[in-house]
C-alpha cells in the first residue's frame, strides 16, 4: 500500500516533469521562462492543499455510496453477510484521496482487516510525455501518439491503488491466493470499475488510468473490456503473453499462472531468460473526446496487430511450489 510520503514524492516528480517540459518548449531566458510558466488549478490545489472535505474536490461520501449502489457493489457485498455497510473517506492528503467501504462488524479489527474495499484515487492532467511508458515507445508509436494527441491535455482519474477483500473468509482449493492478496476477494471488481467510470463520466473526465503492479491486475482490467494500454506495442505484447498462457490458465488456473509470472518462472524462449513484468499505463476512455478516438483508430489496431506475435514464445517452467497454487478441479 503506498505511503503518504511515497505518494507525495510521486506527485512532486510528476509536477516537476510537467514544468520542465513547459520550460523546454520556451525559447526564453531562465528568468523569463519561469515567468512564462502556466499552472493548472490542479497543480496549485495539489501543491498548496486546497481546503475541501469532498473527494477529489467534487464527490461526497454519499455520492460514492450512490454510485456503488447503482452498479450493484453494495448489494453484492451485503449478500456476503455485511449488513451495516458505510463509506468513509480521507481527504487530508492534498494529492491522493482515500475511499473505504467497511462494515460495523469489522470496526474492532486491525487496520489491514478493517475494510472491504479501499481505493486511493487522484485526478491528473496528462500530455503524451507524462506517461511513464513514453520513453519505451517505439519511434512509430511516438509518431502516432504525437499526431493523434498533439496539443491535447487529457484529464484523467488515476486509480493509484485498489484492494477488494473479504477479511472474514479464507482461501479455498477452488479460489487460490493471488500475489499481493491477503484475503479472498469480493467478486465484484467489474461492478466497482463501472461505478468509478460512471463518476468519471459525470464530471467530464477523459478516462481512468491505472498502472497494474502485477500481470494478473492487467489481466483483470482487460477482461472487463474497458482498459487498454496507451502503448499499442505493449498492448500487442500483452496479448501475445496472454495467448501463450491460455492453456495454462485453462488447466492450472489464474492463481498458479499469476504466481508463475510474479516469481519469474515464465521463460522467454527467444532469450532463454525469465520474463520480468514491466507494467505500463492502462486507460479506459470515459468521454467521446480524443482519447476514445485514439483507441478506436485504425492505426492503433494496426500497431497492436503488428506487435502481437502469433507463436509460442513464453512458456512456464512449472515447479512443485507453483503447483501448490493450481486450482483443484
Amino acid at each position: 500500500m503506498p505511503s503518504k510520503l511515497s505518494r507525495l514524492q510521486g506527485t512532486i516528480r510528476d509536477h516537476t516533469i510537467n514544468w520542465l517540459d513547459n520550460l523546454s518548449c520556451l525559447s526564453l531566458s531562465p528568468a523569463s521562462a519561469v515567468q512564462g510558466l502556466t499552472f493548472t488549478d490542479e497543480d496549485l490545489d495539489g501543491l498548496f492543499g486546497k481546503s475541501s472535505d469532498k473527494i477529489l474536490g467534487v464527490y461526497s461520501e454519499q455520492d460514492i455510496w450512490d454510485a456503488m449502489h447503482k452498479f450493484g457493489v453494495i448489494d453484492h457485498v451485503a449478500k456476503q453477510g455485511f449488513k451495516q455497510l458505510s463509506v468513509t473517506s480521507d481527504t487530508s492528503d492534498p494529492f491522493v484521496h482515500e475511499v473505504v467501504l467497511t462494515d460495523q462488524i469489522l470496526a474492532n479489527n486491525g487496520p489491514e482487516t478493517r475494510f472491504l474495499i479501499k481505493v486511493f484515487i487522484r485526478r491528473r492532467d496528462f500530455v503524451p510525455i507524462n506517461f511513464k511508458a513514453h520513453g519505451r515507445f517505439p519511434a512509430e508509436v511516438q509518431d502516432f501518439m504525437d499526431v493523434m494527441l498533439k496539443g491535447v491535455t487529457l484529464h484523467l482519474t488515476v486509480i493509484e491503488y485498489m484492494i477488494m477483500q473479504n477479511p472474514t473468509k479464507t482461501f479455498e482449493s477452488d479460489r487460490r491466493q493471488l500475489p499481493s492478496q491477503r484475503h479472498p476477494g469480493l467478486g465484484c471488481g467489474r461492478k466497482m470499475d463501472l461505478a468509478l467510470k460512471h463518476m468519471a463520466e459525470e464530471h467530464g473526465r477523459d478516462g481512468m488510468l491505472n498502472f497494474p503492479e502485477n500481470w494478473h491486475n492487467a489481466y483483470f482490467y482487460q477482461a472487463g473490456e474497458g482498459y487498454q494500454f496507451i502503448n499499442p506495442a505493449f498492448q500487442g505484447h500483452f496479448n501475445s503473453l496472454c495467448e501463450n498462457l491460455k492453456e495454462d490458465l485453462k488447466h492450472k488456473g489464474l492463481a498458479a499462472v499469476a504466481w508463475a509470472v510474479n516469481t519469474q518462472q515464465v521463460i522467454d524462449t527467444d532469450t532463454g531468460q525469465p520474463y520480468v513484468w514491466k507494467p505500463e499505463e492502462q486507460i479506459w476512455p470515459t468521454s467521446c473526446g480524443p482519447l476514445k478516438a485514439y483507441f478506436s483508430s485504425k492505426h492503433y489496431s494496426q500497431l497492436v496487430n503488428k506487435y502481437t506475435e502469433h507463436r509460442q514464445r513464453f512458456v512456464i517452467q512449472w515447479t512443485e511450489e507453483l503447483l501448490i497454487h493450481a486450482t483443484v478441479d
